[in-house]
Parts: C-alpha cells; sequence; structure tokens
C-alpha cells in the first residue's frame, strides 16, 4: 500500500483504541469489567454477538465456500436462527432466575462445583483451539499485504487489540465491536458493488441454496455437511452450544439490563448473521466469475488474491482494516470471556480480593491468554481446507455432550448419570471425529444424541434419581 492507504489503515485503529479507551473511563468495579454493570443496551449487545462471531475467518474463509461449492452454507445459518429461538425461550429464563455470574455457574447450582470447573476449563480449551484458528487465518492477508511473516502479523494484530481490551473489559469490547460491525459489512458491501461492475454473470447452478440430501443413494447422507437436514439440525444444535451454553456469547446476554433485552439481542442477531452470510457467500460467487474459476493453492488465499492485487490502493485499505476489525472483534471478546470465566469459575478464591486487586488479576489472565492464544494459533498452518471449517469441526467435538448437560439440569436426572453421559458423549466423539468422515455437521447431533442417552440408560439401571431443590 502507499501511504494513503496505510494512514487510512491506522486512522482506523486510532480511532478504535479512542472508542475503547472511552468506553473505559466508565468501568469502576470488577462486576463492571465484567458484566458492563447490567445495563448494557441490547441492540449494541446484538451487535457485539455478530461482530464477535464474525471472525477474520467469515471475510475470508465463508466467500471461500461459495467459490468452490454454492450457496449451501446458508442452510446452517436457518439453524443458527431457530437454535438462538429455543436459546432465548428456553435457556435465559432460567439464567437471569438464577442470577448466575458466568454460564457454568447454572451447573454449580444443578450439580456441583466439580462440573462447574470441568465445563469452564473445557470451554478455555476449545475456545484457545478454536480462536486460534481465527487468529491465524487473519495472518493470511496481512502476510500476503506486508510481506511479514505469520509470526509477526499475529503479534502485531495482538498488540493492536491487548490496549482497549485490558482497559475497558466488557464495556469497551461491545462498543468497539459495534464500530467493527459497521467497518467490516461496510467494508464486504464496497467490494460487491465493485465486483458487481466488473464481472458477467454468475452461472445459475452456483445459487444453490436447498439440498435436501434425499438422493436416491442416500450412502452419502451422513457425509455430505451442506444439506437442510444437517444444516438447520447441525447448525440449530450448535447453536444451543456456541450461544446457551458458552461464555463468550453468554457474557454479553447476561449483561443486558432484562431478559427481555436479552432476548431481543439473541434473536436479533441471528437475522444479522443469515444476511451477513449471504453477503460474504455471494462474494465467493463474484470472485469466481472474477478468477474465472481458477485453482488456487489454498481455498482460504482466494479472497486475500483479490485484495492484493485487484483492488484500488485506497479500497484496499478499507479492506484490510474490514479484515481487522472483524479479527479484533472476535479476540478482544475472547480474552475478556476467558478472563472472567478463570476469574469467577477455575480461580473462586480470587473474588475475594479487594477490587484493586481483582481488576489487576483480571487484567493479567486477558494478558496471559493472549499470550496462549498467540502460541497455539502458529500451529495451524498448511490446511487444505477453508479455515473456517476446522473452526467450526473444534467448537462441534464437545458440544453435544455440554448441552446434554444443561438439557439434564433441566431435568430430574442425578449428578452421576449425566457425567457418564457426558464422558462417554466425548469419548465417542473423538472416535468419530478422528476415525470416521462423518460430515462436521452431525458431530452437535450424535454427540448429544449419545450423551443424552448414556444418562437416560444409566439412570434406569442405577435408579438414581435427583430431587429437585425447593420442589
Amino acid at each position: 500500500m502507499n501511504y494513503t492507504g496505510w494512514l487510512i489503515f491506522f486512522l482506523y485503529l486510532v480511532v478504535l483504541q479512542g472508542i475503547g479507551l472511552y468506553a473505559a473511563q466508565k468501568k469502576e468495579t470488577f462486576e463492571d469489567y465484567f458484566r458492563g454493570n447490567g445495563n448494557l443496551p441490547w441492540w449494541a449487545i446484538c451487535f457485539s454477538i455478530v461482530a464477535t462471531e464474525t471472525s477474520s475467518l467469515t471475510f475470508i474463509s465463508i466467500p471461500a465456500v461459495a467459490y468452490t461449492g454454492d450457496l449451501g452454507f446458508l442452510q446452517i445459518a436457518l439453524g443458527y436462527i431457530l437454535g438462538r429461538i429455543a436459546v432465548a425461550w428456553f435457556f435465559l429464563p432460567r439464567y437471569f432466575a438464577g442470577k448466575i455470574e458466568t454460564v457454568y455457574q447454572f451447573l454449580e447450582h444443578r450439580y456441583n462445583t466439580s462440573m462447574r470447573r470441568m465445563a469452564a476449563l473445557l470451554f478455555a480449551v476449545t475456545r484457545v483451539l478454536s480462536d486460534g484458528v481465527r487468529l491465524f487465518a487473519t495472518a493470511i492477508p496481512l502476510a500476503l499485504l506486508t510481506g511479514w511473516s505469520y509470526e509477526l502479523c499475529i503479534i502485531a494484530f495482538v498488540l493492536a487489540t491487548i490496549p482497549y481490551t485490558l482497559a475497558g473489559g466488557i464495556r469497551s469490547v461491545v462498543w468497539t465491536d459495534t464500530m467493527q460491525m459497521a467497518v467490516y459489512l461496510g467494508g464486504g458491501i464496497g467490494v460487491s458493488f465493485f465486483l458487481q461492475s466488473t464481472i458477467s454473470e454468475i452461472p445459475l447452478q452456483k445459487f444453490t441454496f436447498i439440498t435436501s440430501g434425499l438422493e436416491p443413494d442416500l450412502s452419502q447422507f451422513f457425509f455430505k455437511p451442506y444439506n437442510l437436514f444437517a444444516g438447520i439440525l447441525g447448525g440449530g444444535i450448535l447453536t444451543l452450544f456456541t450461544h446457551g451454553t458458552d461464555q463468550l456469547t453468554v457474557q454479553r446476554l447476561l449483561a443486558a439490563a432484562s431478559l427481555r433485552d436479552s432476548q431481543k439481542a439473541l434473536i436479533t442477531s441471528g437475522l444479522i448473521v443469515f444476511a451477513q452470510f449471504f453477503l460474504f457467500l455471494f462474494l465467493g460467487l463474484q470472485l469466481f466469475v472474477f478468477f474465472n474459476g481458477r485453482q488456487f493453492s489454498s481455498p482460504d488465499a482466494i479472497f486475500p488474491e483479490f485484495i492484493l492485487n485487484h483492488l484500488p490502493v485506497v479500497f484496499k485499505a478499507v479492506i484490510i482494516a474490514a479484515i481487522f476489525a472483524s479479527a479484533q472483534s472476535t479476540l478482544s471478546s475472547t480474552l475478556n470471556a476467558l478472563a472472567s470465566s478463570s476469574m469467577l469459575d477455575l480461580f473462586p478464591a480470587l473474588k475475594k480480593l479487594t477490587e484493586k486487586s481483582k481488576l489487576r488479576y483480571s487484567r493479567s489472565l486477558t494478558a496471559f491468554w493472549a499470550f496462549v492464544l498467540i502460541i497455539v494459533s502458529l500451529s495451524f498452518q498448511d490446511q487444505k481446507s477453508p479455515m473456517v471449517i476446522l473452526g467450526l469441526k473444534i467448537a462441534s467435538v464437545p458440544a453435544g455432550g455440554i448441552i446434554a448437560l444443561y438439557l439434564l439440569g433441566f431435568t430430574r436426572i442425578a449428578t452421576a448419570p449425566a457425567l457418564t453421559g457426558f464422558a462417554g458423549s466425548l469419548v465417542a466423539m473423538v472416535y468419530i471425529v478422528f476415525f470416521t468422515k462423518l460430515a462436521w455437521t452431525w458431530y452437535a447431533p450424535i454427540g448429544m444424541i449419545i450423551a443424552l442417552l448414556i444418562a437416560l440408560l444409566t439412570t434406569l439401571i442405577s435408579g438414581v434419581r435427583r430431587v429437585p431443590a425447593g420442589s
């Protein structure tokens, strides 16, 4: 890029830090650092949820999915909407009624403290792995643009995100997410208009959206990820995990002023995400025509190649800022969620410290998790499939078992059968992921069904039932 391009990019960084630090001025207590004092507006929480799940993977890999296929990924987005509705009406009322600090505290109320810590530890492991993928994906276009190594790009990116995340906690994260959503959506729309002015007609078959999967030969039904059944069921159940049992999203929902606001934020975010997926998939179709179906060494190199070699310099700076924005929103949210779960779930003794000490430890944990993410992200290289798929696979492996723990928590099943079901599901999913070719969209549904069946069978055999407290 020339000096004008770099000036635009650095202007974005300065404005972002300014918004984050301004929001941090209102932070006074440990609770506000992680919950925003429970008075953040629902629309800002909604935008923050959208921005958080719209990582650089969405910006880079979703166009690659359509480039190498069609619009079938939208079937999963339909499942995301249905999953959010289920979380809004069945999970959130219980969370607000219990006045929990983190989503894993529900497991402590329902089962025991060990269950809470186990879930929090599993959250930390899967979040670091899946966001390590996202962080490395961000380095791809930055390395192409600057000529820097992946290692240097990742470190520079984290250093640009840490200041406002450390300073203002969840309040800074939510408000910077809102600004970042505007940047990356504007960038995506701008690229789409630019491409449309330079390409011919998109092949009709690339617009395939609904695929039932019910072909005469059903042998591949469970091995193709993008069909209506796998998309709605897999996307919906995965959303129960990511938006109903995962601290990253639930932390924002608990920061709303009321249950009603929390439900509005969650359901509206699903509609926005569907439209957003369509935008980035459509970009993939446009890129397919632009490059005349050319084969690339990696699917994730398609969009960065276009940005680097075919966009005007000024526009290029805006798009790089958009990719930066999409990735920063996820990273800052992840760091704050990991720090909050560490403080409240894994090391509850720290809550007994003074307000000043608790805030100091919270910031230290945020910095610690940033370092861990840098190390982990460097292990995800030479991927032959779009990295968004790798990220979703990692999230899907424990998803079914965790969802089952929460669903069983709404019933009278005792702790031992529930834990047995979860453990059995996790073992089964490790086998399924590494030794079968089952499509990743089936991981969460099958993992959940296995956990529920084992828990129910264990209960029937043992005859042990829980007596609900207070009833």
